[in-house]
This record gives structure tokens, sequence and C-alpha cells, in this order.
């Protein structure tokens, strides 16, 4: 286990910028993991309300001074906070991760800690994506997930020297296990954020149409989110009610792939989801969408298929196949879990954090400077990708 001298401490601390923290967050995991093996890693948040969310206080952190809370301090002085902080905890490196008020104050914090290393942690192409875009002169460095997501931004980037860098995540493949076979009907589940991005109507559709055109299928939901309530109507009134079981939030995760024979993914967009990680690692193949960094997870008819909610014809084929051979579907359990063994450790994933981090502070600094905001609304940013200009239209 690595353990960092005082020295290193110093001099090579990092801040994760986070809007809020939610349960379960995957960049807190890293953080927390990381801390264990002796880095120097602090969090701050931009504020404690998670809406929908369920919260993470962070007390872990607050507990050894290594919190800092934006919300406890007026707006007007976050520069002055954020500067005071940087240089009283030594901090090195700040990880940007959807922060998004925070993205303005990025150049002046240049200017105030000129040793001051930044990068920006982008999952997908929605949401602060377009502020990153906006402020990327104060950027040195952007970690994605997937090398769809490298694309995303190496094609709408001013700047043709942009340092990228792919960082796959993992999960604890030893705190998930293949549950044992059940006499339970073939079930089909969804289970993730109820978000208009990751397509829950979506799944509800598709299984109102599966039942209609006679499909034997059962279906399982569980998740929370803002479209908590539509969710919960459309599945105890539709078409599939008396096939369709809502479960809403659950507190381990385990229990809801435990339930279901196969994770149904119809996310409109997405990065590098940790639902197919847990899934292949429970032993529950994946039907995920085209989009986004999900092919890039899935090796079809090893631990899942490609497929989206509206390809109901190549879906109900794969249940039919599945519901008359069991011995198929034992197949697919026992290689999903062995992709996700060689493919989703997080072991590995902690590693390519941890020099990812250290190696913020190596990094040659991009000029720090505001962009000219009256320049972007008028000329918009070159070769953007669809989802950017629409954002920025």
């Amino acid at each position: 286990m690595h353990s960092a001298s005082a020295t290193d401490r110093q001099t090579s601390t990092v801040l994760l910028l986070l809007p809020f923290a939610v349960e379960g967050s995957l960049i807190v995991r890293i953080a927390r993991a990381l801390r264990r093996r002796g880095e120097s890693i602090q969090c701050l948040i931009q504020q404690r309300d998670t809406g929908a969310y369920k919260r993470d206080n962070l007390a872990d952190f607050e507990a050894t001074g290594d919190l800092i809370d934006l919300s406890l301090h007026d707006p007007d002085t976050w520069r002055e906070v954020l500067r005071d902080e940087i240089k009283t905890r030594h901090v090195g490196g700040l990880v940007q991760v959807g922060a998004f008020q925070l993205y303005s104050l990025l150049g002046f914090l240049k200017q105030d800690v000129p040793s001051l290393r930044i990068a920006d942690l982008i999952y997908n192409p929605i949401g602060h994506v377009v502020r990153h875009f906006l402020y990327e002169g104060a950027i040195d460095r952007v970690f994605v997930e997937s090398d769809y997501m490298r694309g995303v931004i190496r094609a709408s980037t001013r700047r043709p020297d942009r340092c990228i860098d792919v960082l796959h995540s993992g999960i604890d493949l030893d705190a998930f296990r293949p549950a044992p076979a059940s006499a339970q009907p073939l079930t089909l589940g969804f289970i993730g954020r109820f978000s208009e991005e990751k397509g829950p109507l979506d799944f509800v559709t598709l299984a109102e149409t599966l039942v209609v055109a006679g499909s034997s299928a059962h279906f399982a939901v569980f998740g929370s989110g803002p479209m908590e309530t539509e969710m919960r109507i459309r599945c105890q009134t539709g078409a599939a009610r008396h096939r369709i079981v809502f479960h809403g939030y659950i507190s381990d995760v385990r229990d809801a792939f435990g339930a279901v024979d196969i994770l149904v993914l119809p996310s409109r967009t997405d990065g590098r989801p940790v639902a197919v990680m847990e899934a292949g690692a429970s032993g529950v193949p994946v039907i995920g969408s085209p989009v986004g960094g999900i092919p890039e997870m899935i090796a079809d008819g090893v631990n899942g298929w490609i497929a989206g909610p509206g390809d109901v014809e190549r879906i109900s084929a794969l249940i039919a196949e599945l519901h008359h051979s069991p011995s198929r579907l034992a197949s697919l359990r026992a290689s999903a879990r062995a992709y996700a063994e060689s493919h989703f450790n997080e072991d590995l994933m902690l590693d390519t954090y941890a020099e990812a981090f250290r190696g913020l502070a190596r990094v040659e600094r991009a000029a720090a400077h505001l962009p000219d905001l009256d320049m972007v609304a008028k000329n918009g940013v070159p070769a953007q990708t669809d989802t950017v200009r629409s954002a920025l239209a």
C-alpha cells in the first residue's frame, strides 16, 4: 500500500470540485479508496442540497478537515475563499467534477495561484460539458471514461494540443457475486436513476410492447430520481402493469441484480455506466443502447448485446431464445462474470486515477485566461458535436 510522506502531502494534494455529494457517487468512492492508499485527496462541495438524490454527507472527509463547503460562504466571496484554501491546503491540482458554478472562477484561480493545475472530469456529452468548452482555456487536462468521450472532446476543442486521458472505471468485483439460479420467470430489469437521459420510460414502453406482443417475460424496476412519480404511475397503470413490479429505491443494489436475469440499459446518452460493470460482476447480461461508451463495455453474446429499446424484434428474439434454453442463460451468466473480471477491475482503475491525479501537477500549464464570451456567443465552438451545438444555440 502506498503511503504518502508529509512532503508529498504538502505538494500533491488534489482537490475535487463537486456540485454536491450523492450517495454511491463513483468519484467519491474513488477518492475514498485512494485516501486509504495514502493519497492526499480532498473534496469541495458547491451545495448540500442534492434534490431527488440521497446525499452523502462526506463525514469522513469532514472529520479529517478535508472538506470545503462553499454553501457556508457568500458566492461573491468564493474566489477569495478558494484561493486561500488552495494555498493553505497546499493544493497542487484541482479536478472539476461538475461544479458548474465554479467554471467561471478557474481562470482567476490560475492567476491567483500560478502553479495550480486544473483538470476537468467529463462523463458524458450533456450538462456541464458546454461550460467546459467556454472555459477550456483555463484547463490543463481533460479526464474522460471512454474513447467515445475522448472523441467528443477532440472534435469540439479549440485547442489542438488538448491533453485527454481516458480513465476506465472499475468496481470492487468481490462485492458482487452471481446469485444462485432460481425458478423465477425470465425477468428483465431497469436498475438506475430515474432521469430522462437514462431512458426509464423507454424501458416501460419496451415492457408494454413486449407484453402486448405476447412475450412471456416479466419486468422489474429499481431506482430513484426526479422521474420517480411518473415511473411509478406508468408501471402501475400501463399495459404491462400485471407483469412489471416497481420496487423504487433499494439500499443494496446487489439485491436488485439478484432479482433480474437481464439488465436493460435504455440510455439516450451515457458515459461508462457503473450498472454495466455491476451487472457483469453479478452474472447478469446486459442489453445496452448503442450510445456513449456503452458499446465499448459490451461484447455481443458474451456479457450482453447492443440493442436500443426500440429494437423490439431483436430483444423479443433474445428473450425467446433464453426462455427456451436455460443452459444458454447459464452460460451467459458465467461469461458475463468472466468478462467483468478481465475488464472492470477496480484495482486497475485506482492505479490509473492515482497516476492521473499525481501527473496533473506535472502538466505544462496552459495560458490562463478567461474566454471571450461575446465571441463564443457569436461564433460558437468549431467542430461541435450535435449535443454541444444545440446546447449553445
